[in-house]
């Protein structure tokens, strides 16, 4: 019989573990992450035009955005932050990182991308002042050391249980490793173009670095995304796989594995040269990520095994997890398919009439279609793995999956229709965030109140 944990016993090795998934402890600390992204992102969702009779109902003052225009870096970065840190902590359950390491990870990452993030909000809100400043710059720092930490921890150790190996060592586990590089190496690009960047350095006179801007951008986004995809693969067991699926979770990992570090070199080398043989280098490379699609494909096909579902009413009642997985795969139409349209027709968008307003209107849809994406696929992973089931799962599963192919579908629409019908899709993104925000909530409730994975924060 195992004994009561009192908070004086050492959590066992990496080694007595088998490097297996252990959410013990993981639950508050990303309650408190998610908490703070949901009031963000509903804060600031009032004041975007999709939302602006809402904003006017509400009788909100527009004036806590006035430095919107000139901070808008600030408040993006103040989004992202708590979802890296989400991300930081469930690698650490999903892959079983333990000791000294876990504590590091979890602590610098919630207490470093929140003290960020909230500086980053109160900067924007009132302009800011030396000392909130230096607040941001040390949060940053505590990220970048649970950043660092998680990727030593991640170092794959030989395991002769692996289905998947290379080297003697897991597939999946590889993959992750060489995708959280990529993520400091992403990360280290955009902090060096900060030192030329007002918003974050107020005192610099160096000219803006807008190519590495640009592929630090890009690169998260890509990169955030094959770690949400790593984790489904480590969550469901998909190394397991055995005959057809088992052989596309290999291509899937091997093209992740290939596919993150030479998106990474292409994007640095493409940076300065945003168009022209380097930009188009960049684009067809990213097809290597697209092996991503085989992982979801073979999960899909398991999972409607393992769970029994035989039709409609079967994927509705596990609706978290086919809906986070439909998402991966839907945001390929939504995005990656008219993404490619416009990259081989440039010529022909250049030529129309208001050709550069319409580049700029997609390039920000498509920004946001594809962070929302990481956000919502991993709200609905982080549910599964704290035990969110039942009607809750079920309806908060829906609601974010219907949401996000309605503000996506609508997105499009206003992107190519924009003039003169345009606007009257911006309705039916509204709808999409609004069933999107009730998902969230949802699961957020769901996670809270769930036995599957209660462990007390003495097992950290």
């Amino acid at each position: 019989m195992k004994a009561p944990s009192l908070g004086l016993a050492s959590p066992p090795s990496e080694a007595e573990a088998g490097r297996k998934p252990d959410f013990a402890g993981l639950r508050p600390l990303v309650l408190l992450n998610v908490a703070w992204e949901f009031l963000l992102v509903l804060g600031a969702s009032l004041y975007s035009p999709p939302m602006g009779s809402v904003s006017s109902a509400v009788g909100l003052s527009p004036s806590l955005m006035a430095n919107f225009p000139l901070l808008d870096s600030l408040f993006f970065h103040a989004l992202a932050l708590p979802l890296a840190s989400v991300l930081m902590i469930v690698t650490l359950g999903a892959f079983g990182v333990l000791g000294r390491t876990r504590r590091v990870v979890l602590y610098a990452a919630t207490l470093g991308c929140l003290l960020a993030s909230g500086m980053m909000g109160f900067i924007l809100v009132t302009g800011g002042s030396p000392a909130s400043y230096d607040v941001m710059y040390a949060g940053m720092v505590l990220a970048g050391v649970a950043a660092v930490s998680l990727l030593v921890g991640l170092w794959p150790k030989r395991d002769p249980e692996a289905r998947m190996k290379l080297a003697g060592r897991s597939l999946a586990g590889w993959a992750m490793w060489v995708t959280v590089l990529a993520a400091i190496v992403a990360v280290s690009v955009g902090s060096y173009a900060a030192t030329a960047n007002g918003q974050f350095n107020p005192s610099t006179v160096a000219a803006e670095m807008q190519g590495l801007e640009a592929a630090h951008e890009t690169l998260m986004i890509t990169i955030i995304g094959a770690a949400v995809v790593l984790l489904a693969v480590k969550w469901f067991d998909a190394e397991s796989y055995r005959g057809t699926p088992g052989l596309f979770v290999k291509i899937g990992l091997y093209g992740t594995l290939v596919g993150v570090p030479i998106v990474v070199a292409t994007s640095l080398w493409a940076a300065p040269e945003a168009t022209g043989p380097t930009g188009d280098l960049n684009m067809y490379v990213a097809i290597l990520l697209q092996a991503s699609l085989f992982l979801m494909f073979a999960m899909m096909y398991e999972e409607a095994k393992r769970l029994h579902v035989r039709g409609p009413l079967g994927v509705l009642r596990e609706s978290l997890t086919f809906g986070m997985l439909f998402v991966l795969f839907w945001v390929n139409i939504a995005v990656t398919l008219p993404g490619v349209y416009v990259a081989v027709n440039l010529a022909r968008f250049n030529g129309r009439y208001l050709g550069f307003y319409y580049q700029e209107v997609f390039t920000i849809g498509h920004e946001h279609a594809l962070i929302t994406l990481t956000a919502v696929s991993l709200m609905m992973l982080v549910a599964l793995m704290f035990g969110v089931k039942g009607i809750l799962g079920a309806v908060a599963g829906l609601t974010m999956t219907v949401g996000y192919v309605v503000a996506t579908t609508a997105n499009l629409f206003y992107i190519f229709y924009l003039i003169p019908n345009g606007p009257t899709f911006i309705s039916y993104i509204s709808d999409g965030i609004a069933l999107m925000f009730v998902g969230v909530l949802l699961a957020l409730v769901g996670i809270a109140i769930s036995r599957g994975g209660r462990q007390d924060m003495s097992q950290i």
